[in-house]
Protein backbone atom coordinates (compact mmCIF):
# COMPACT_ATOMS: atom_id res chain seq x y z
CA UNK A 1 0.00 0.00 0.00
CA UNK A 2 2.85 2.40 0.84
CA UNK A 3 4.27 1.91 -2.64
CA UNK A 4 1.04 3.06 -4.32
CA UNK A 5 0.62 6.00 -1.97
CA UNK A 6 4.15 7.41 -1.97
CA UNK A 7 6.18 5.95 -4.85
CA UNK A 8 4.20 4.65 -7.83
CA UNK A 9 4.18 7.29 -10.56
CA UNK A 10 5.19 10.08 -8.17
CA UNK A 11 8.42 12.03 -8.75
CA UNK A 12 11.19 11.60 -6.20
CA UNK A 13 10.52 14.12 -3.40
CA UNK A 14 13.66 14.02 -1.27
CA UNK A 15 17.13 15.22 -2.19
CA UNK A 16 20.51 14.50 -0.61
CA UNK A 17 21.97 17.88 0.47
CA UNK A 18 25.51 16.80 -0.39
CA UNK A 19 25.32 15.14 -3.79
CA UNK A 20 21.85 16.26 -5.02
CA UNK A 21 20.78 12.61 -5.49
CA UNK A 22 16.97 12.36 -5.57
CA UNK A 23 15.19 9.81 -3.35
CA UNK A 24 11.62 8.56 -3.09
CA UNK A 25 11.71 7.88 0.65
CA UNK A 26 13.03 9.97 3.50
CA UNK A 27 14.35 6.80 5.17
CA UNK A 28 16.69 6.28 2.22
CA UNK A 29 18.30 9.61 3.01
CA UNK A 30 19.42 8.25 6.41
CA UNK A 31 21.79 5.87 4.64
CA UNK A 32 23.20 8.74 2.64
CA UNK A 33 23.67 10.97 5.71
CA UNK A 34 26.82 9.08 6.61
CA UNK A 35 28.33 10.66 3.49
CA UNK A 36 28.00 14.06 5.18
CA UNK A 37 31.23 13.56 7.06
CA UNK A 38 32.95 12.30 3.91
CA UNK A 39 32.49 15.61 2.11
CA UNK A 40 34.49 18.60 3.25
CA UNK A 41 33.04 22.10 3.12
CA UNK A 42 34.45 22.57 -0.36
CA UNK A 43 32.43 19.60 -1.60
CA UNK A 44 35.42 17.36 -2.33
CA UNK A 45 35.96 13.92 -0.88
CA UNK A 46 37.74 13.70 2.43
CA UNK A 47 40.45 11.09 1.82
CA UNK A 48 40.78 10.02 5.46
CA UNK A 49 37.41 8.24 5.27
CA UNK A 50 38.77 5.99 2.53
CA UNK A 51 36.04 6.15 -0.08
CA UNK A 52 37.07 5.56 -3.67
CA UNK A 53 35.54 7.61 -6.46
CA UNK A 54 35.20 6.35 -10.02
CA UNK A 55 37.21 8.77 -12.20
CA UNK A 56 34.73 8.37 -15.09
CA UNK A 57 31.29 8.68 -13.49
CA UNK A 58 31.88 9.76 -9.88
CA UNK A 59 30.26 6.75 -8.16
CA UNK A 60 31.57 6.16 -4.63
CA UNK A 61 32.86 2.82 -3.35
CA UNK A 62 33.98 1.70 0.08
CA UNK A 63 36.46 -0.81 -1.33
CA UNK A 64 39.05 -0.17 -4.03
CA UNK A 65 38.45 -3.57 -5.62
CA UNK A 66 34.74 -2.73 -5.98
CA UNK A 67 35.61 0.47 -7.81
CA UNK A 68 38.09 -1.37 -10.07
CA UNK A 69 35.48 -4.05 -10.86
CA UNK A 70 33.01 -1.27 -11.68
CA UNK A 71 35.56 0.28 -14.07
CA UNK A 72 36.27 -3.08 -15.76
CA UNK A 73 32.73 -4.40 -16.13
CA UNK A 74 30.18 -1.59 -15.86
CA UNK A 75 31.37 1.97 -16.33
CA UNK A 76 30.47 3.30 -19.79
CA UNK A 77 29.68 -0.22 -21.05
CA UNK A 78 26.34 -1.75 -21.99
CA UNK A 79 24.93 -4.48 -19.71
CA UNK A 80 26.39 -7.89 -20.52
CA UNK A 81 23.48 -10.22 -19.66
CA UNK A 82 19.94 -10.11 -21.05
CA UNK A 83 16.73 -12.01 -20.32
CA UNK A 84 15.52 -13.90 -23.41
CA UNK A 85 11.84 -13.38 -22.52
CA UNK A 86 11.71 -9.64 -21.80
CA UNK A 87 13.95 -6.58 -22.32
CA UNK A 88 15.61 -6.75 -18.86
CA UNK A 89 19.41 -6.41 -18.98
CA UNK A 90 22.01 -6.41 -16.21
CA UNK A 91 25.74 -6.32 -15.66
CA UNK A 92 25.76 -9.34 -13.34
CA UNK A 93 24.80 -12.90 -14.23
CA UNK A 94 23.40 -13.55 -10.75
CA UNK A 95 20.91 -10.71 -11.11
CA UNK A 96 19.59 -12.13 -14.40
CA UNK A 97 19.31 -15.60 -12.84
CA UNK A 98 17.29 -14.15 -9.95
CA UNK A 99 15.13 -12.22 -12.43
CA UNK A 100 14.42 -15.42 -14.40
CA UNK A 101 13.43 -17.34 -11.25
CA UNK A 102 11.16 -14.57 -9.95
CA UNK A 103 9.53 -13.26 -13.14
CA UNK A 104 9.58 -16.31 -15.44
CA UNK A 105 9.36 -19.34 -13.08
CA UNK A 106 7.39 -21.56 -15.48
CA UNK A 107 9.59 -20.94 -18.52
CA UNK A 108 12.87 -22.62 -19.38
CA UNK A 109 15.52 -20.32 -17.83
CA UNK A 110 17.54 -18.90 -20.72
CA UNK A 111 19.74 -15.81 -20.74
CA UNK A 112 21.89 -14.13 -23.37
CA UNK A 113 25.54 -13.19 -22.83
CA UNK A 114 26.45 -10.26 -25.11
CA UNK A 115 30.19 -10.59 -24.51
CA UNK A 116 30.34 -14.26 -25.55
CA UNK A 117 27.45 -13.86 -28.04
CA UNK A 118 25.65 -16.98 -26.85
CA UNK A 119 22.42 -18.14 -25.16
CA UNK A 120 22.75 -20.20 -21.96
CA UNK A 121 20.37 -22.41 -20.00
CA UNK A 122 20.56 -22.61 -16.21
Amino acid sequence: MRHYRYECGIPQRFECPYCKHHLRQHSSSKRRRSLEEVYSESGHLNKRYGLYECPSCGNLYKWKKSMLAHLRHQCKQPPRFECTYCPVKNYQKGHIIRHLRVHHPNLSPLYYDWKLNNVYRL
